[in-house]
């Protein structure tokens, strides 16, 4: 059919209209501005709102960018509501309201910038304060530590220490419960025990040399050394040259059980044996020949 000549000029603008049409209409599903459905839902970027959620913001190339502010600025804020979120540019972190708009709360979120300073890191903490920072609870309450998701021991709110029971004896500083374990104390020889610097009063170990229980009923600065079924230990320097070595203990009984060891850092070998108790004096050890040597030393441990 023919177009009259006069009306040509409407097919290009129809064309051009049309394409200006089309090309207004938003992608499907894409919101060009924010829109609110039947429900009262908003959408931001989407025309179709999450019917759970109040405002749906919804963009492939940008994010959402809340209120930034110093800590200054953040307290001035008139009565904040409870949880309103905002970004403290002083801190460099989230916070929350977490208190009421007349008493508030700022808690920060923890990330990896802060955790350091509000919570504890699972590959450790630095720049802790010992005074403010601490591993426990604020309110009478226990702190129980778990294995396998298993409670392994806990600390009571009085501080007493349970170790295998949920119910540590209150008289007890520490309290061990098990039908299937025992608790295993240091073990150390003799040499070792001798070396311990400033061993405390009643400092207890096991020591191997002699097989038997000990603790320190003298000072750090003079240990005397005694075994749980009532025995004394104690050193005596060997003499250069001596066959016999007297040893002065009044504390020996009749009867008595003495266990000695020579300990020579030269690593002289001789024999020596008690040859002699005396009750309430001590005891006469005999070498097999002259001492070679005025560096040994005589440890003893009187068993009573």
């Amino acid at each position: 059919m023919m177009i009259p000549a006069q009306r040509r000029w409407l097919v290009p603008f129809l064309l051009g209209a049309a394409s200006i049409i089309a090309s207004a209409q938003p992608t499907p599903g894409i919101s060009p501005s924010p829109m609110t459905d039947i429900y009262g839902h908003m959408g931001v970027g989407t025309l179709r709102p999450d019917i759970s959620a109040v405002l749906d913001l919804t963009s492939f190339h940008a994010g959402l960018l809340l209120p930034r502010m110093a800590v200054a600025q953040r307290n001035a804020i008139y009565q904040p509501a409870t949880t309103l979120l905002i970004f403290n540019t002083t801190a460099n972190q989230f916070e929350y309201n977490a208190g009421t708009p007349l008493a508030p709360n700022w808690v920060p979120f923890l990330s990896g910038i802060n955790i350091n300073t509000v919570g504890w890191s699972l590959t450790g903490n630095s720049g802790t304060n010992p005074t403010i920072n601490f591993l426990g609870t604020t309110d009478p309450q226990p702190l129980v530590f778990r294995s396998n998701n298993i409670e392994r021991m806990r600390i009571a709110p009085n501080g007493s220490l349970g170790v295998g029971t949920s119910s540590p004896n209150p008289s007890a500083v520490a309290d061990f419960s098990s039908s299937s374990q025992g608790v295993l104390l240091p073990r150390v020889t003799t040499t070792e025990r001798d070396n311990i610097a400033g061993p405390s009063t009643s400092l207890i170990l096991f020591n191997t040399t002699t097989q038997q229980f000990e603790y320190n009923a003298g000072t750090p600065g003079a240990p005397n050394w005694v075994s749980f079924d009532g025995g004394i230990s104690g050193t005596e320097p060997i003499p250069f040259e001596a066959t016999t070595l007297t040893v002065s203990n009044p504390l020996v009984t009749a009867g008595a059980n003495v266990v000695i060891s020579i300990s020579d850092p030269s690593g002289q070998t001789i024999t020596a044996s008690v040859t002699s108790i005396t009750p309430g004096v001590g005891f006469l050890v005999t070498f097999g020949g002259f001492y070679p040597t005025a560096t040994g030393s005589l440890k003893y441990v009187i068993d009573k």
